[in-house]
């Protein structure tokens, strides 16, 4: 066995499949391989295949590479193959016609008045459904002439310059997709009075628009599905405002002569043109290029199957939606001309990344159940010596001590456990190594779990879970044998009552629906179905996140169904179950009625638009008689909600839902709770697709009362500040946030750590991936003791290079348990996203640099002061390079100096800068002589200033507030080799992007208490290191150097093997 990589061809019917398969030895044994990723393209048509598989085939053929072997060819292709790069060039393109598209539409006020905002909006809106028939044609269930433009000109009239959009999209959205098939028609017309179907947006519209309207319904839109769902609900509304019912329009479906909406035919059939964006993306003089959007779309190959981390497909699978809406479509932001995503912080996270968060939170989660889980009493065994005569022991008198035991196999073996469950995790493993009674405790596990993402985005983290748990239980349960069953009882119990009561037909008809999931689908779809209506949970701020985060789970819902035209008359039921026969018939016929095709479930209680740093106030807990009760029903109607799967249906259950909101409000007004907060729980409106909670309960929003088993994600990272946030919610976080309290460093991801904590059970799992300097630095400090004192944080894992294009900080990943108490163990995750235990070299001299352990050192903050220099706004208007009129202030920024000198200054006029931030005293900057310390950099750059200077946020200010303590001796020690080396170590921040210092850790540098002969000595040779630079900025000072290095090293007590492991020469 050696390590070659394989190319396969398959041949299926007409079409072609070639796969590249990438794999490595076995590193434990040498006779077996580890298939490491197979790269696909998928269904290359023999006869007129599709023009992006044309484009790649080219790209791979041979004349395009010097390469001598099969091996070289390979690494080759792959990166030709790169799906990075696809995705890439796919989003560009779809960037450029999105600030296309916003310029160019118009769509009815609706609740946003703000036009900008509101076209932002609307216009990712209709990406997303469109995206989302687009893979519904990949799938067949969409016919390709919708999108043919010349096909079209058969059909359509185009008397409206919008009639694409109208008869076709919207028609296909509001009157197809979301109304049942055989019941499908036009809007009445109207008799001179109201039309009583006005309002009603699943009936046909745009009728004049079509050549032949029924026809062209009968053979295009009928033999869609019914889809339901959601996601095509449209968004105009009837409401009530102070007692008067008024109706709002958002998306305009209606073909009243009056409706403003405007989505030009251009938009989406256009030929290639220029447009100007450079304002937008902040360039100059270069040409962008737009095309229509379904020309875009026809040149893409789209593939309806997620990758996985060992099989990717050359194609755009469904994540690139989270991509798109995460990178590159976020709502654009009028006033700043930036996007939202670099406004609120939020970043996509690589699949990589999300793949690793996931597997080890589950894995911790797993590993403790089965570790904790009861499996049977294995009696006693004898221990120790014989029992003494005491404590009224008589009775055992010379009898051996004994202890009770548990047969669970895996107590006291942890290294075992985990090399079990990594190798059910394992792609490329068939069999697990669990028995009967583990793998039931496992099934049950992952039923049981429950997962949050805070801020999931557009999803990434919740499908992560969905298809690593989809993963495990095809593993563990290959036939869903057990998993069905597992479904099956917990609906006997969850019918329980209505059972002993007579009312038989509840059981019935959920024991029907769990019979028609497994029979009539793919075995993936009943594993999905049940964890997305059982565990999984996502909350994000953003309305049109959680749009697409839904959609992707439709996306996955929808690829494992078994479209089918044929009518299926009879289902098989396990005979225990089944009181009426019929009533099966008749639910098989639905599912036939609809091609086989079961209607989506309603995501709208699983995923919530919400702020959730803000919670409810509440008495503490304590709830009025009857709420309970009450919240018990609540939990019944939104279950039946997600299941629903008829208009008339969902609006009843969204009705009741409703009257038990208000009737909870009203008991807990009359129990004392805070009357804000049960308005708050009446009005929250789960149903509303354009609304976002100011606030976030997983009690009442989600049924979850006793915390979540597993908390994860990527929290936003934005540093808060008066002028940066709303004074009430910075007010409010400031008030019941303890981490940032006290914090210099007020970022939003540290409030998502603490808000976790609060989220998980007693035994909950934690993992985000934040900034680098967490761990770090001490601007997180408080952040860190609290994860400490509630729990322990057992993984972190280092992150090479840049992760996120363009951030500028890097990331480490950690995982925190509330029920652990082990020591944390740091791994390190490679450019390529390869793990690996990072291993530490025991460093005695950092310690002796403790100042907790060493009294004869202090803290930087307790001999000298220090401040950060002035934030100015508008600086390129204000600060100058030479001194004329008004604008004599000698003014320095971080570029202005280097390792002992200053270099250049520029100027300014104090009185007219508008200083923003910062120190903005003049008292402070005029004092002298004074150390300047760059904050930019990964080790000390330190100046000495003789003369009064501003100085700008990119430097700070030090000088010595003891006068037994000279700035020369502090400046000599900062430009030592040891500090050098210990500043690398400690407390250099955000290394992978832009490695800075924070003042925090600067006033926390541990400074020796030197007898006066050898700080004089030290500050001796800095003056004749300073004079030396003033005669030549380029003079050699190496040996005076040396000098104080070694001076150093005599103050903090280094032995000659600790200076060799400084001076890297161990």
């Amino acid at each position: 066995m050696f390590p070659m990589p394989v190319m396969i061809l398959f041949q299926h019917g007409d079409t072609l499949t070639f796969s590249i398969i990438d794999r490595r030895l076995h590193k434990r044994d040498t006779t077996k391989d580890v298939l490491q990723k197979v790269t696909l393209i998928k269904d290359i048509r023999l006869e007129n295949p599709h023009r992006a598989h044309v484009e790649i085939l080219e790209d791979l053929a041979l004349h395009n590479y010097d390469v001598s072997n099969f091996v070289e060819l390979h690494n080759a292709w792959q990166k030709t193959l790169d799906t990075k790069e696809l995705n890439k060039r796919f989003f560009q393109e779809l960037a450029n016609w999105y600030f296309w598209a916003v310029e160019n539409v118009t769509f009815p006020a609706g609740e946003e008045k703000d036009e900008d905002i509101r076209n932002a909006t609307n216009v990712i809106r209709l990406i997303t459904r469109l995206m989302f028939v687009w893979f519904l044609k990949e799938k067949g269930l969409v016919s390709d002439k919708l999108f043919n433009e010349k096909y079209l000109k058969t059909i359509l009239r185009f008397k409206d310059d919008s009639a694409f959009y109208k008869a076709i999209l919207q028609n296909l959205f509001f009157a197809t997709l979301n109304s049942e098939m055989g019941k499908r028609k036009f809007i009445a017309e109207s008799n001179g009075g109201k039309n009583s179907q006005h309002f009603v947006h699943n009936v046909f519209r745009y009728q004049r628009e079509f050549i032949k309207a029924e026809e062209t319904i009968k053979e295009l839109f009928e033999p869609i599905p019914f889809l339901n769902g959601g996601l095509f609900e449209c968004l105009d509304k009837e409401t009530e405002v102070d007692g008067t019912k008024c109706r709002v329009r958002v998306d305009g479906f209606s073909d009243h002569p009056k409706n403003v909406l405007e989505i030009p035919d251009e938009l989406f059939f256009g030929s290639e043109r220029e447009i100007e964006l450079n304002e937008i993306y902040g360039t100059k003089n270069k040409k962008y290029k737009v095309r229509g959007l379904i020309n875009i779309l026809n040149s893409y190959k789209f593939t309806i199957t997620e990758n996985t981390p060992i099989e990717e497909e050359i194609a755009l699978d469904p994540e690139l939606l989270g991509k798109v809406f995460e990178n590159l479509l976020a709502n654009f932001n009028p006033e700043t001309k930036t996007t939202a995503r670099k406004q609120t912080g939020s970043f996509y996270t690589p699949r990589e990344i999300v793949n690793y968060m996931v597997d080890e939170s589950l894995l911790a989660y797993l590993k403790a159940k089965l570790q904790t889980e009861t499996q049977g009493f294995a009696g006693f065994v004898a221990f120790g010596e014989n029992q003494p005569t005491m404590f009224g022991n008589e009775a055992r008198i010379q009898q051996k001590f004994e202890m009770p035991v548990s047969n669970n196999r895996w107590h006291g073996k942890d290294e075992s456990l985990e090399t079990a469950l990594r190798n059910l995790f394992s792609y490329t493993e068939d069999k697990h190594d669990f028995n009967e009674t583990e793998t039931e405790i496992l099934i049950k596990a992952i039923d049981n779990c429950k997962i949050l993402d805070p801020a999931c985005g557009s999803g990434a983290f919740p499908m992560g879970i969905l298809h690593r748990l989809v993963h495990l239980l095809g593993k563990l349960d290959k036939n869903n044998e057990k998993w069905r069953e597992w479904q099956r009882l917990k609906a006997i119990k969850d019918t329980e009552e209505a059972y002993k009561i007579g009312d038989h037909k509840e059981r019935e008809d959920r024991l029907l629906e769990i019979n028609d999931v497994f029979e009539n689908n793919a075995s993936d779809y009943g594993r999905k179905l049940f964890l997305i209506e059982n565990c999984i949970y996502g909350v994000d701020i953003q309305p049109i996140a959680i749009q697409i985060a839904k959609l992707r789970f439709f996306i996955s819902l929808i690829v494992d169904q078994k479209a089918s035209a044929e009518t299926r008359t009879s289902v098989s039921v396990p005979s225990s179950a089944l009181t009426d026969v019929r009533a099966s018939a008749n639910n098989a016929r639905a599912s036939a009625n609809n091609l086989g095709i079961r209607p989506l479930p309603n995501l709208e209680t699983k995923f919530v638009a919400a702020n959730t740093l803000i919670g409810l106030e509440t008495n503490g807990g304590l709830k009025p008689n009857g709420v309970t009760e009450l919240e018990k029903q609540l939990k019944e109607v939104r279950a039946k909600h997600f299941g629903a799967r008829t208009r008339k249906t969902k609006e009843k259950y969204r009705t009741e839902d409703k009257k038990i909101r208000s009737q909870i409000a009203e008991l807990l007004k009359q129990g004392g709770i805070n009357e804000t907060s049960a308005d708050l729980i009446t009005d929250w409106n789960p149903y509303d697709q354009n609304a976002s909670a100011k606030w976030f309960d997983a009690e009442w929003m989600f049924g979850i009362e006793k915390g979540f088993d597993i908390v994860i994600g990527n929290p936003p990272y934005f540093i808060m500040t008066k002028q940066s946030m709303n004074s009430i919610v910075l007010n409010s976080y400031l008030k019941n946030y303890d981490s940032i309290k006290n914090s210099s460093s007020k970022n939003l991801f540290i409030l998502f750590i603490e808000n976790a904590i609060r989220l998980l059970n007693k035994s909950g799992v934690n993992s985000f991936i934040v900034p680098e300097g967490l761990f770090k630095t001490r601007s997180y400090s408080d952040c860190v003791e609290l994860l400490n004192k509630k729990g322990s944080v057992f993984n972190i894992t280092e992150i090479e290079g840049m992760i996120f294009e363009n951030a500028t900080t890097g990331n480490v990943v950690y995982l925190f348990s509330r029920d652990s108490k082990m020591a944390s163990k740091v791994y390190f995750f490679d450019s390529d996203f390869q793990i690996a235990e990072k291993s530490f070299e025991k460093q005695s001299y950092l310690e002796k640099m403790d100042v907790t352990k060493e009294n004869s050192m202090v803290h930087l903050k307790d001999i000298a002061m220090l401040f950060k220099g002035m934030v100015v706004n508008d600086r390129k208007n204000s600060i100058f390079e030479n001194r004329s009129g008004k604008n004599k202030d000698k003014f320095l920024l971080g570029n202005c100096i280097s390792k002992w000198t200053i270099n250049k200054n520029f100027y300014a006029d104090y009185e007219s800068l508008n200083i923003i931030g910062g120190t903005k005293s003049k008292l402070k900057h005029d004092i002298q002589p004074r150390i300047l310390i760059r904050r930019t950099g990964n080790s000390l750059c330190c100046a000495y200033l003789e003369e009064k200077a501003l100085t700008e946020s990119t430097l700070y200010s030090c000088w010595s507030i003891q006068n037994e303590i000279s700035n020369k001796y502090l400046l000599g020690i900062f430009h030592s080799k040891l500090f050098d080396n210990y500043v690398k170590k400690t407390i250099v921040t955000n290394e992978q992007a832009f490695p800075q210092l924070l003042m925090t850790d600067l006033e926390l540098l541990p400074i020796p208490k030197a007898a006066d002969a050898q700080q004089t000595e030290i500050a001796e040779i800095v003056d004749e290191i300073i004079e030396a630079k003033k005669q030549n900025p380029n003079a050699d000072t190496g040996k005076l150097e040396c000098k104080i290095d070694a001076l150093v090293y005599q103050l903090y007590g280094l032995t000659d093997e600790e200076i060799r492991i400084v001076e890297g020469k161990a």
